[in-house]
């Protein structure tokens, strides 16, 4: 995705403006675009990811890192086999587990609003822990749909939870900031799609102006976890969704690196 133009804070002096001058960065019309949406990505755009209630404490956080370290790693070739098969296994290493994941389009019910879920089917050692992932999306979206729910796994064995509950991965990012399993499993898409070279350089780029460097930002996420903003298919509706999660990663990615050093 090539930013086309940089926002400028003077742009009606408004935090309206402001999100109009943003959208522009993107070759997107506010006018085009629902309410629903424009709140959404007011709240993530505007909220200080340092003091959400679902943040990880430090060692949480830490604790991930490791955990990922170890080969729990969201952008293996082994979990890309969705762009080929509907079922298929993916073996934990650190854990002794295999994880079962469904992929099939689905535009039923809930429609593309819902990326994708999982839930826990292991009784004893039978069953697998199940992540369904919904292929109607952008490669990129699918790809943090595995990272999100590959962290509520990790999430579900550090915290000791014990639940065959589904978690749903839906289109409403900001209402993570409150919930800590949420904001747990996308931490680790967070840190997977952003690394600290692309944090210093989105921040050296924006000197310092959380609006200047939010399109900077979306440019330098790992090519796994890309939006084609530029893609004709794409309605209005859905390239400002899509901005609103790539926002809303890299905001929890910087928060991350600021309270827990990782």
């Amino acid at each position: 995705m090539d930013v086309q133009s940089k926002p400028r804070g003077g742009h009606q002096g408004t935090a309206e403006g402001q999100l109009s001058s943003l959208l522009g960065a993107f070759g997107l019309n506010r006018h085009l675009v629902g309410s629903s949406e424009m709140t959404e990505l007011s709240e993530v755009v505007g909220a200080d990811y340092r003091e959400a209630n679902g943040l990880p404490v430090p060692q949480m956080a830490r604790e991930l890192v490791d955990i990922a370290k170890r080969g729990i790693d969201p952008r293996r070739p082994a979990w890309r086999k969705w762009r080929t098969m509907e079922d298929y296994r993916v073996r934990l290493r650190p854990f002794g587990s295999d994880i079962a994941v469904h992929a099939e389009p689905y535009r039923r019910g809930a429609g593309l609003l819902l990326w994708g879920f999982s839930c826990d089917a292991r009784i004893e050692d039978r069953g697998a822990f199940v992540i369904f992932l919904n292929t109607a999306h952008q490669p990129g979206a699918v790809a943090a749909t595995v990272a999100h729910e590959l962290g509520h796994f990790v999430y579900r064995s550090i915290a000791g939870e014990v639940s065959d509950a589904m978690a749903p991965l839906e289109a409403n990012f900001a209402s993570h900031l409150k919930d800590r399993a949420e904001l747990f499993a996308d931490s680790l898409a967070a840190l997977s799609a952003y690394s600290i070279d692309a944090l210093q350089a989105a921040q050296q780029t924006g000197a310092g102006a959380q609006l200047e460097e939010l399109p900077h930002a979306v440019d330098l996420i790992d090519r796994e976890y890309r939006i084609d903003f530029a893609d004709r298919a794409l309605s209005p509706t859905w390239r400002v969704k899509y901005l609103a999660a790539a926002i809303h990663f890299y905001k929890l990615r910087k928060a991350l690196f600021e309270t827990a050093g990782i």
